[in-house]
């Protein structure tokens, strides 16, 4: 523990009060097996004393605030219309735990939310900054009425197997204190169950994280994390509660900087002590700070053979890579194969057979005059983005080249923008495709007609997209698709008579036909039970709307620039009629084709 020096500093505060908590308790004197409250205390000035005390009042803030955003994060991540983000980063589980997620942060959270104003009520009560409350005995206390310490006894009676268990284990004295007599065994144990943990973090960091001076860093506080160890026990081994104070004073701040900092940092751009048993056996502590150390020497060696080899492999069109350590081909995870600029007119295999499998996320094909889709596509079992851009696709087949369930299980999104479809629909993707596909669209393309049985072959989705097309009629199944958007925007229809073919008991959530040249729609909307939640006919020609869609339209008939809009009086709008632009917290899932031209123009490779 910590504590104001008993002889000069005793008139600013008396000694037996100001004990601090367990981080900054210190390690017994090494030829003691039964320490004293003197062995284990390390007396400070009042300045310091000052200064570890708004250090551990800031470390609690600090880990009660970062608790607190996680809670409210994974909280909010629960609503429904979250799922859709959810599975970006999670295809397979979505957000089905994330409930109990922010409980269990809340619930840290408050810990760390209950210390705090006990140390500023003490210090406050104390007139000067203590840990804990110092025990008085007085008269008053003494004279206790035999009732009053029954009623007392009866009341904490019940939380004493609580109050025992907590000691027994997080106590200065308890098995996880540090007054324990097993204090190095189980510190080791903590230490080396800590290192996996951050190792594992680490490798990770440079499998996934592209940032190459955020995945060095986060290498460099492990490795301070593995050597600090040793040279805290090096230079401060003759002095036992220094020494103490100090290896978890340190192993915290790491900690803290590796699961806190780091983190935070990442979302920014986008929310050694010894138990006198135990260092009596050179040997065994020995062994223990070689481990320690060439633990952290076989971690650089790891960091600095991946970044030697992320230069060698390196291909042309990789926007982000990482420098994951077990690999001997490019790691690349975001790929914009630019046919334009290789001067080809298609990729073969061989090129994508250069790239770690595992480790390739997103996958564009743009400019390309004769685009035969690789087979070598299915190798990459962790795609999950997958782009084709301003090409004439002359073969997807839907064999061994398509988008199917088994060969991309991660996948969640699908885009083709200015393509050329001299075949027609393709193949490929008409095969059984991934369920964590959430997102299949098609913008400015030649596509006349689609096929017929798209509601069969495609599973529920958030989002299909027919955008700035040559459309100018639609099956009437394409309707019956389970989506949350269907979007028709752009395209050349006049009339939509399939409305009046929807199945009963149907319920669509958005169906988009903005800036189509429609003229009318049709008198009925399938059966009295179809449902369309938002319509949006934004810049379309209707002049006036059927009685269906003040009945059977559940939110929003979205119609500015119409001329509807512009001949009915504002007064005289119906209820669920929107002339104005829609608002920004509407959930948009337009296909975002300005950011695509500009990300993927002919002279960016």
């Amino acid at each position: 523990m910590l504590r104001l020096p008993s002889s000069k500093q005793a008139a600013i505060a008396p000694t037996s009060g100001a004990t601090a908590t367990d981080m900054f308790a210190a390690k017994p004197a090494r030829k003691s097996l039964s320490p004293s409250r003197d062995a284990v205390t390390l007396e400070l000035r009042p300045g310091m004393f000052r200064l570890a005390w708004v250090l551990v009042v800031a470390a609690h803030m600090l880990c009660g605030m970062y608790l607190l955003i996680f809670a409210a994060t994974y909280y909010y991540l629960t609503d429904p219309i979250m799922g859709y983000y959810v599975h970006l980063w999670a295809p397979t589980t979505g957000n089905q735990n994330y409930g109990l997620y922010a409980l269990v942060f809340a619930c840290i959270y408050l810990l760390h939310l209950s210390r705090m104003p006990k140390l500023v009520y003490r210090s406050i009560r104390e007139c000067q900054l203590v840990f804990k409350r110092r025990k008085r005995l007085t008269m008053v206390h003494v004279k206790v009425t035999g009732s009053k310490r029954l009623i007392t006894r009866r009341a904490t009676g019940l939380f004493s197997p609580i109050k025992r268990t907590w000691r027994a284990l997080f106590s200065r004295e308890g098995l996880f204190g540090v007054e324990n007599q097993h204090f190095l065994t189980v510190y080791v144990f903590r230490e080396f169950l800590e290192l996996s943990s951050q190792t594992y973090q680490a490798y990770q960091y440079s499998r996934f994280l592209p940032r190459v001076w955020l995945n060095t860093l986060l290498v460099a506080m492990l490795l301070i994390n593995c050597w600090s160890t040793l040279a805290v026990q090096h230079f401060l081994g003759s002095k036992p509660a220094l020494e103490r104070v100090v290896a978890i004073s340190a192993d915290a701040a790491i900690s803290i900087a590796m699961c806190v900092i780091v983190p935070c940092m990442l979302v920014a751009p986008y929310a050694n002590a010894m138990d006198t048993m135990f260092i009596t056996s050179v040997k065994a502590n020995r062994v223990v700070k070689v481990v320690i150390g060439l633990w952290g020497t076989v971690i650089m060696v790891f960091h600095l053979r991946a970044v030697i080899q992320s230069h060698l492999t390196f291909i042309e069109g990789c926007r982000a890579f990482t420098r994951p350590w077990f690999t001997g081909r490019s790691s690349c995870v975001s790929l914009v194969i630019n046919c334009h600029a290789r001067g080809i007119e298609s990729p073969d295999d061989g090129f994508l057979h250069a790239i770690d499998e595992t480790a390739l996320a997103t996958l564009t094909f743009t400019h390309c005059p004769g685009l035969n889709i690789p087979p070598a596509i299915q190798r990459f079992s962790n795609l999950m983005v997958f782009h084709i851009y301003n090409s004439t696709i002359t073969e997807w087949s839907g064999d061994a080249n398509s988008i199917s369930a088994t060969a991309h299980p991660r996948l969640f999104v699908t885009a083709v923008a200015r393509p050329h479809f001299p075949l027609g629909f393709p193949a490929g993707l008409l095969q059984p495709l991934p369920d964590s596909l959430l997102s299949i669209q098609f913008c400015v393309t030649d596509v006349t007609s689609l096929p017929d049985d798209l509601p069969a072959r495609w599973h529920p989705m958030a989002v299909v997209a027919f955008e700035y097309g040559e459309l100018t009629e639609i099956p009437a199944s394409l309707l019956s698709l389970q989506v949350f958007t269907l979007s028709l925007k752009g395209n050349r229809i006049e009339t939509i008579p399939q409305l009046m073919e929807m199945a009963p008991d149907l319920e669509v959530p958005e169906l988009s036909l903005t800036e189509n040249p429609l003229k009318e729609l049709p008198d009925k909307l399938g059966a009295p039970t179809t449902f369309i939640d938002r319509l949006d006919l934004q810049g379309t020609n209707l002049t006036t709307l059927p009685a269906w869609t003040q009945t059977q339209v559940r939110k929003t008939n979205y119609m500015r620039g119409t001329p509807y809009c512009a001949t009915v009086a504002t007064e005289l709008l119906p209820a669920n009629v929107q002339c104005g632009p829609r608002s920004v917290l509407d959930l948009n899932l337009d296909f975002p084709l300005g950011f695509i031209d500009e990300i993927y123009a002919i002279d960016r490779k």
